[in-house]
């Protein structure tokens, strides 16, 4: 059952109070002890009412790109959110769900293939596997990865995100990695970095050699040696420099700032925790420096007034705005 506008370009605010029955919902399917009768209860009340279905689906979607409805706060039970972390996750829900429409354009950004792909992690979640070929896969916050080992082809699928490889030598098929602006082709054994972002794919070799192809069929091919970082689109690979041969930062856990922009710095903070943290234009050049711990987002918000002239405003646990301090 769907209604035909769920992530409306358009469409109107959805009412507050059906915004809250809606994530009450969510809660209670969410919470690991709903019973048969409650799914069917949930069912009716989407029935119901063109503006219900609307305001579920919408909770539907924000709690698969954010996680905001983990099992154990998920018993808010229709009629009852008495302690904070169920109220606090209650608020949030609500919040989003009855966001106006610019705020769905920017999180439709988030395409629905992570909750698709073979592997994949949510935001804050750092993930290693071993792949059929003896390869160590590292798949960094917000990352969907799809697999197809065969006795043709050994291949990943970066769909979103950002992953960290190490190859065995090869038994097989090399081993590539396709993305939508190109591939990866790996020479031998290799560590590298490879990271999706809007416009270019960006990759960092630590060890060995890989090949960088665009997308596009008379765009030239480059190879990359170790230490050395490039970025590609469909059309070009782009002059190359140095990069760590540790890897990069996130496999240590930290986002590292080199005088970084403010706003660039709260755009990839926003990588690693469920919904929003929004930069105002008024501090957006301001520099910061320092090495952040990425299991402790809350934290380094926290202390950011300490490091610059900003203020950390709430407007949910999980709506985050960076503004100029009061100069009362």
């Amino acid at each position: 059952m769907h209604s035909g506008n769920v992530l409306g370009q358009a469409e109107p605010p959805v009412d507050r109070g059906v915004a809250r029955q809606a994530a009450r919902w969510l809660m209670r399917l969410g919470s690991g002890h709903a019973t048969a009768a409650d799914v069917r209860a949930c069912d009716r009340w989407r029935a119901s009412d063109a503006e219900h279905e609307r305001a579920w689906q919408r909770a539907q979607s924000l709690n698969r790109a954010f996680g905001l409805v983990p099992p154990a706060v998920g018993m808010a039970a229709l009629g009852r959110a008495t302690d904070k972390p169920r109220r606090a996750v209650l608020k949030a829900m609500v919040a989003l769900i009855v966001a106006p429409p610019v705020a769905w354009t920017a999180w439709q950004s988030a395409p629905m293939t992570r909750w698709r792909a073979d592997y994949r992690t949510a935001a804050g979640e750092r993930r290693e596997l071993r792949l059929a070929d003896g390869s160590r896969l590292l798949l960094n916050t917000s990352t969907a990865v799809d697999a197809e080992f065969s006795d043709a082809t050994h291949a990943l699928w970066l769909r979103e995100g950002e992953i960290y490889v190490e190859t065995a030598r090869p038994a097989g098929p090399p081993l590539q990695v396709q993305t939508r602006l190109g591939s990866i082709h790996v020479r031998d054994a290799a560590q590298f970095a490879v990271r999706l972002e809007s416009q270019r794919c960006r990759v960092d070799v630590a060890s060995g050699q890989v090949e960088l192809r665009p997308a596009q069929p008379d765009a030239p091919a480059a190879w990359l040696g170790p230490a050395q970082q490039a970025t590609f689109d469909a059309g070009a690979v782009y002059p190359w420099r140095q990069s760590d041969p540790r890897g990069p930062d996130w496999l240590r856990g930290v986002l590292h700032a080199d005088a970084m922009r403010l706003d660039a710095f709260a755009a990839e903070l926003a990588r690693y925790r469920p919904g929003l943290v929004r930069c105002d234009p008024a501090v957006a050049a301001l520099r910061i420096s320092g090495a952040f711990q990425l299991d402790n987002t809350d934290g380094i918000l926290q202390a950011l007034p300490a490091l610059l002239p900003v203020q950390v405003q709430y407007r949910t646990a999980y709506w985050v705005t960076l503004g100029p301090a009061d100069q009362a």
